[in-house]
């Protein structure tokens, strides 16, 4: 499956790109249309294939900001396409995320650009370790010794937007290009497929629950930048996130 814009912006996400939360989260609220033309009362599925396209991505991303907690993980690659037409590309950069949790009681493993971060968000602090090349990166030498606790992590966070949020990483994967399109599903079928972009070959597909909230199971996608999947798993159910044992910075440390 192929789409440009789909790869460029999961990789720009580690660059930091980040958007207004607020005014999204606004129009999550905003209840969709409904094809009634379509609509057979029969079929046990949630319907979401029905929606116009702009409520489909709102319905889906307000589900995932409803259910809270959520595991996923997620591989971009990128490809180095040669100025030799007839050389094949090779694999460049490689971005990768393991999430799990909810807002404010997660923990996150990064490596994007050469550097690897690991981050734990708890009640009572947010921590973050990694290697010397995070550290130099983010200028806190002791984070590569263990675990530092940051008493302003908000700009820490956002260097990674929106991986660290799910809803607005499956926004923005779904935004990333100019349509989807949902099939309906058999009736007897747990899922459905969203399919990215227009024409014969789609630029992606999203894979949802057909079945009550349409929460994503995965995400696949790929151009002659690069490739990339997500999986999605465990919705609603939030693990115990304890802060970790080999701090070398506390919290409230001066």
């Amino acid at each position: 499956m192929r789409g440009a814009r789909i790869l460029a912006v999961a990789v720009a996400s580690a660059l930091a790109l980040s958007g207004c939360s607020a005014d999204r989260e606004k129009n999550d609220a905003v209840p969709p249309a409904v094809d009634v033309g379509r609509l057979d009362p029969e079929h046990p599925g949630n319907g979401i294939w029905l929606i116009p396209q702009d409520g489909v991505i709102s319905q889906i991303t307000r589900a995932v900001r409803e259910a809270g907690a959520v595991t996923y993980s997620g591989t971009v690659t990128e490809l180095i396409v040669p100025e030799n037409t007839r050389e094949d590309p090779t694999p460049g950069r490689t971005l990768e995320v393991a999430y799990t949790g909810s807002d404010g009681q997660m923990m996150a493993e990064l490596s994007a650009d050469g550097m690897t971060v690991r981050i734990i968000a708890t009640e009572r602090g947010t921590y973050v370790t990694g290697d010397a090349a995070y550290a130099d990166h983010i200028g806190i030498g002791r984070v590569a010794s263990g675990w530092v606790c940051l008493p302003t992590p908000g700009a820490v966070l956002a260097e990674w937007e929106p991986l660290l949020d799910p809803a607005e990483l499956v926004r923005t994967l779904l935004t990333s290009v100019e349509s989807v399109a949902v099939m309906e599903p058999a009736p007897d079928a747990e899922t459905t497929s969203v399919y990215l972009g227009t024409g014969d070959t789609p630029q992606g597909e999203m894979t949802i629950s057909a079945v009550g909230d349409p929460l994503p199971r995965d995400f696949l996608a790929g151009d002659l930048s690069g490739d990339g999947s997500f999986r999605f798993g465990d919705w609603g159910e939030q693990p115990p996130i304890d802060a970790p044992g080999d701090v070398v910075v506390a919290c409230g440390a001066e």
